[in-house]
Formats: C-alpha cells, sequence, structure tokens
C-alpha cells in the first residue's frame, strides 16, 4: 500500500479493500500472480507472461490515443 501511494505520488487514494480485491480478480485472470517473496512489509505480486502482454498492449494502446489527440 505505501509503494502504491508512493509510485502515484499520492494521487489514486485506495484503500486495503479495494487494492487487494484488485489484486485478487487479476490473479483470477491470470494477469499476476503472488511472488516468492514475503516478509514483514507485506506481500510481493509479479506480473504473469499474460500481465506482462496485456501491459505493454495497453501502455502502446494508450500512446497511440494519446497521439491521436495532440494531431486533432
Amino acid at each position: 500500500m505505501r509503494q502504491f501511494k508512493t509510485d502515484s505520488q499520492d494521487a489514486v487514494k485506495m484503500g486495503p479493500g479495494t487494492l487487494y480485491g484488485s489484486l485478487d480478480r487479476m490473479i483470477e485472470v491470470g494477469l499476476v500472480a503472488p511472488g516468492d517473496t514475503r516478509d514483514a512489509r507485506g506481500i510481493y505480486y509479479k506480473l504473469t507472461a499474460l500481465g506482462q502482454a496485456t501491459s505493454r498492449r495497453n501502455t502502446t494502446a494508450s500512446h497511440v490515443a494519446f497521439a491521436a489527440r495532440r494531431h486533432f
């Protein structure tokens, strides 16, 4: 949760129920998996191959849409 807050530069407010509910749904569809590392700070997750491909596809689509808006 702290890392999410830091990464979003405190721009997005997300409670534990929303965060872990989202992670559970992403695990169910195969986008993320629990990582091997667990320590006192929390549970770590990793992108699966499907999650990486989806992330790349969505990032590319976002960049294309952003570039198209700049031209119109």
